[in-house]
């Protein structure tokens, strides 16, 4: 048996057993987390008929769903175009991608992490919620530009890798010649335009900020990264210290469940 096969054999055991549960894979330990209080909010019983498991990362997912068809896997929207996603969907029936950059992106909107605060922690912020907006977009320029490159680098690295960087000159099986070489490191070359490149990341900036700050903080910025250094970073110095993870769960269970996940639980068959 294949690694793959050896995985899914091991949820199928120690998580379904006899029962007919499905599962819902998703990517990380953390998405299980923010995902369970979401469900045992909204779907009390959600456990008689689900699942939740960890993959590991996004092509884990994809490949545990593509062998079992019956079970739904759950992936980070990233940096995926419109055209990316309808090409999985259309090979995947059984993708759901989220609504929202990652998880996190639940985290770093204030009007939303405003809804998850106690009557006290509110009192924290003297300005109110206007004062929250205000600490946090503070570094929103740094944060734009580094979305943009998000946004721009990780494509020109899936288009290297599509060409074969680094892999295709490097097997001891097929050792290019002088003439196969220039070929490929031209190729890479091309695809490596430096100027073209800074000018693709700069007209996603110019496009970024005729946004609103909703779509940004919600489909542009890297949440992760956003809510370790920028929220969790401002909520230590205004409500109190606490570590990120007990941080996050937090947020998450006072959160009101979002409306964008409805896509996630019809396609789950909870919602009728």
């Amino acid at each position: 048996m294949s690694k793959l096969d050896n995985l899914i054999k091991k949820i199928q055991d120690e998580r379904i057993g006899n029962s007919n549960k499905r599962v819902l894979v998703v990517e990380g330990v953390d998405d299980c987390d923010a995902l369970s209080v979401f469900l045992n909010k909204k779907f009390p019983s959600w456990e008689r008929d689900w699942v939740l498991y960890p993959a590991g990362n996004k092509k884990q997912v994809l490949a545990i769903i593509e062998q079992v068809d019956t079970w739904i896997g759950l992936i980070d929207k990233d940096e995926w175009t419109v055209t990316e996603i309808s090409q999985h969907f259309a090979r995947l029936p059984n993708l759901a991608v989220l609504p929202r950059f990652c998880l996190e992106s639940y985290l770093v909107e204030p009007n939303e992490l405003w809804l998850a605060f106690s009557p006290k922690q509110r009192d924290k912020f003297t300005g109110g919620v206007n004062q929250l907006s205000e600490e946090i977009s503070a570094t929103k320029e740094t944060w734009l530009r580094h979305a943009a490159l998000w946004h721009a680098i990780n494509p020109l690295w899936g288009k290297l890798r599509g060409l074969g960087f680094k892999e295709s000159v490097l097997d001891p099986k097929d050792v290019p010649n002088d003439d196969d070489l220039l070929n490929k490191l031209s190729s890479w070359h091309d695809t490596l335009d430096a100027q073209k490149t800074v000018q693709s990341i700069n007209t996603l900036i110019s496009q970024f900020q005729q946004e609103s700050d909703f779509q940004f903080y919600t489909q542009r910025v890297y949440a992760k990264d956003f809510f370790q250094l920028v929220v969790h970073a401002t909520l230590n110095r205004f409500i109190g210290q606490e570590d990120e993870k007990t941080r996050r769960q937090n947020i998450f269970r006072h959160l009101p469940v979002p409306a964008d996940l409805d896509v996630l639980w019809q396609k789950m068959e909870l919602l009728k």
